[in-house]
């Protein structure tokens, strides 16, 4: 955005120079001093998963000078072009990335932006579509329901992981899909905490639900 928030103007650009094909920068978060930006590569050549965009120099409080913009590219995962579906930083210095790529939907982890830690889930719970942490609990949507797990443990077993609240009540059918299935990529189903209770967002007829924890 401009200085007087009128306009947007051009910061950066990905990939530089430009190749032949189709990039876009996607979801953004900022952590550790930089931009951590999703990238989506259409035709899924992309060797890189991420990218982040920091100030080389000397910035005033609201805007870097371009020519300070540093982009670098960085290969997280085995194949690269990994499609990113949520940030989280939380407030203990942790950043949390759900991605897609051939390997499935993974759920990592870093507490320096440079090493990225696989955090393994249980099966039952379906795919990751949010996390986040609330007090001492790192809580997850997964497409089968809510999950948490104490958040001192910076990685988790799976069996760790205990079910808040699942799906089973929500469905009438035996085949329905769960409101929360991963079949949108730029719009996962959402997680938030408001009031001491937590809220989850449907992905079929813009349905929100308040989490009730089962006994």
């Amino acid at each position: 955005m401009s200085d007087d928030m009128s306009r947007m103007v051009y910061e950066v650009d990905y990939p530089n120079p430009y190749k032949a094909g189709v990039w876009r920068l996607t979801f953004m978060v900022r952590y550790g001093g930089k931009i951590f930006a999703g990238i989506q590569d259409y035709d899924g050549r992309e060797p890189n998963d991420l990218v982040t965009i920091e100030c080389n120099g000397e910035g005033n409080d609201s805007r870097c000078p371009q020519d300070k913009l540093v982009v670098t590219g960085k290969r997280v995962t085995e194949s690269g072009a990994a499609l990113t579906l949520r940030w989280y930083a939380d407030q203990k210095g942790r950043l949390y990335w759900i991605t897609l790529n051939h390997e499935g939907v993974v759920l990592r982890v870093t507490i320096d932006g440079q090493e990225w830690l696989t955090m393994p889930l249980p099966q039952e719970a379906g795919r990751p579509t949010d996390v986040m942490r609330v007090g001492d609990r790192l809580v997850l949507l997964a497409e089968r329901g809510v999950f948490s797990t104490p958040a001192a443990k910076l990685v988790p077993d799976a069996n760790e992981w205990m079910a808040i609240a699942t799906v089973d009540g929500l469905l009438k059918k035996p085949k329905e899909k769960s409101p929360f299935t991963l079949d949108d990529y730029f719009c996962g189903a959402p997680i938030a905490a408001f009031d001491g209770a937590l809220y989850v967002g449907g992905q079929r007829g813009g349905a929100l639900y308040r989490v009730v924890e089962d006994k």
